[in-house]
């Protein structure tokens, strides 16, 4: 054995290496220079700690006012940083790498080409959706969407409107705006000839036409061709006046069109929808495919789900159907006040007017009974990654306050002296500072907050009770042994154990999630940066702020003050 670094036996000098002693029966000798030095770095970097935080602890222990005040101090300055403090709803920024020529190409195209139109879809439920009373819910929901108003504007203001193929009624030919009109001398103007091939009288173009249509083609069907060929041939002059006169409709995919009257729904569309039956439901949908709001063809039976067919290939029910609706986004002020929303380039009006959607879409009170409906606004997107950081407080509160319970039971003793309720609210209450600390210290670096970081709480609350065990049980073996100290020479000693063992499992955490930070994908990134230093900071509470309250509650308990408080 060596003594002041010589051998006790011979007397003759050793090597501090040697000074190790023996770690198995072999003896020093087995172990090669490598393994000596390992063994000095561990036992050094052990024994340093355990200097370090015997002097801690004693120093916590005889200042614990100090050290709580300090405490508190540092987490309101740490706290500051949660001014900026942001949750991240681009799906983007989440998962692809920063400086990466896609997100570049992504933000680019962001920038200069931001998406206007936005659609809005609603799935409709039931046993038989083609019923008189699940179409009348329908039709009313989408009558009381033409009420909405937000800031003075309308659905018909939000709406992507589209022209409805129906010519407008008191029209004036002429428009005083066209300069350009052609010479009808000249001999590539085909006005006449064009009348005269199809059979049609020659008109001066200043005449007032209320039936246009059947002045330009009588006993002829309508229909696109017949309307690009008049617009090529009649342009400026009369196509202009008609297409600036034509009326707008909000375009949708609505199965309550079928029931549209001339390109609105008005009181005849009411008064048609309310005298409905199942049978004239199911006689239009297979036998009508002509909207009533845009007078085109359109596929209705493509908007329906689980469609049942009789043997002669009609339909006769359906469990489901699809509306859709497309609004618009006000460009000019995105850019120049700004998004609403980040995540997505949205002005405030239509950011909000989205919301009042959201809220009679999902209203479902006048639905009848076998009725359900999905509600896919497109704001709801974006808003399923932002806004998390409280909508599970109730299950963490819920988790924190089951802790709470646990830890109370296995710090106190059953006797009305050592009950530590209040110890066990200190411990939670010091999670929560390391965790402000944290995301204050994460927010003011830049760094985002997103739904992935939701768990983080939890797991914060486990590691940092386990802090409070190690702590509290290294005190009560101290105090088992029966030594005689101080109260500030056995904070020392707990901590020159308690201190060493707390470290080593916190730094291995950090130094895990600092590891894990290291990729490239953003949103693990920052989940593993707010991980790191929230684990670290919560280290640091527990074995200071926590410690201090605990020193001032051993210090009255050692005057065997009823001590229910700590």
């Amino acid at each position: 054995m060596a003594s002041n670094g010589y051998d006790a036996n011979s007397g003759a000098k050793i090597s501090f290496l040697d000074s190790l002693g023996p770690v198995h029966p072999g003896g020093i000798k087995n172990l090669t220079k490598l393994q000596k030095l390992v063994r000095l770095c561990q036992y050094g970097v052990i024994g340093s700690l355990e200097h370090f935080f015997t002097w801690y602890g004693e120093k916590v222990a005889c200042n614990p006012r100090t050290a709580i005040a300090a405490c508190i101090l540092a987490t309101f300055l740490g706290g500051l940083g949660l001014i900026r403090f942001y949750e991240e709803g681009d799906a983007a920024s989440l998962v692809i790498p920063r400086n990466s020529k896609f997100r570049n190409d992504i933000d680019w195209l962001d920038n200069n080409f931001p998406q206007e139109i936005r659609v809005h879809r609603i799935i409709y439920e039931a046993d038989n959706v083609l019923t008189p009373t699940v179409i009348k819910a329908i039709y009313k929901q989408r009558k009381d969407l033409e009420k909405l108003t937000m800031q003075d504007k309308t659905f018909k203001d939000m709406c992507i409107k589209v022209p409805i193929l129906k010519f407008p009624e008191n029209l004036q030919l002429t428009d005083p705006t066209v300069t350009n009109i052609p010479n009808k001398e000249d001999e590539d103007w085909g006005f006449d000839d064009e009348f005269e091939k199809d059979g049609l009288p020659t008109i001066s173009p200043n005449v007032s036409l209320g039936g246009l249509l059947n002045y330009f083609i009588p006993n002829k069907d309508l229909d696109l061709d017949m309307l690009q060929r008049y617009s090529n041939d009649f342009y400026p002059v009369p196509y202009c006046a008609v297409a600036q006169s034509t009326e707008l409709a909000c375009y949708e995919e609505n199965i309550v069109e079928l029931w549209g009257d001339s390109g609105s729904y008005n009181q005849e569309s009411d008064a048609l929808i309310e005298s409905l039956t199942e049978e004239d439901i199911l006689r239009t949908i297979n036998t009508n495919n002509i909207s009533n709001i845009f007078l085109k063809e359109k596929n209705f039976k493509e908007m329906l789900g689980g469609i049942k067919y009789n043997h002669n290939g009609e339909i006769i029910g359906a469990g489901a159907v699809l509306i859709k609706f497309y609004t618009s986004v006000n460009v000019s002020a995105v850019k120049l006040f700004g998004t609403a929303s980040r995540g997505e380039k949205i002005d405030t009006v239509s950011y909000s007017f989205e919301g009042e959607m959201i809220k009679l879409l999902t209203n479902k009170t006048e639905f009848p009974a076998e009725m359900v409906s999905y509600v896919s606004v497109q704001r709801q997107f974006f808003e399923s990654f932002v806004g998390q950081t409280f909508k599970d407080s109730d299950k963490l509160g819920m988790g924190y306050a089951l802790v709470f319970i646990y830890v109370n039971f296995m710090l106190s003793k059953l006797n009305c002296v050592e009950q530590r309720v209040w110890l066990s609210c200190v411990g939670i209450l010091s999670v929560a500072m390391g965790m402000i600390l944290a995301y204050g210290v994460c927010s003011a670096f830049g760094w985002f907050y997103s739904a992935a970081h939701t768990v983080i709480p939890f797991l914060l609350l486990g590691i940092g009770i386990d802090n409070i065990f190690v702590i509290t049980q290294a005190y009560d073996t101290l105090e088992s042994s029966g030594v005689p100290l101080s109260l500030g020479k056995r904070f020392g000693k707990t901590m020159g154990h308690a201190g060493v063992a707390v470290s080593v499992t916190t730094f291995t955490d950090v130094f895990a999630f600092l590891v894990g930070s290291n990729t490239v994908l953003p949103g693990l990134e920052s989940f593993c940066i707010y991980a790191a230093v929230s684990i670290l900071a919560i280290y640091l509470m527990q074995v200071t702020h926590f410690l201090a309250w605990m020193s001032l509650g051993q210090f009255k308990l050692s005057f065997k003050f009823f001590c229910f408080l700590f």
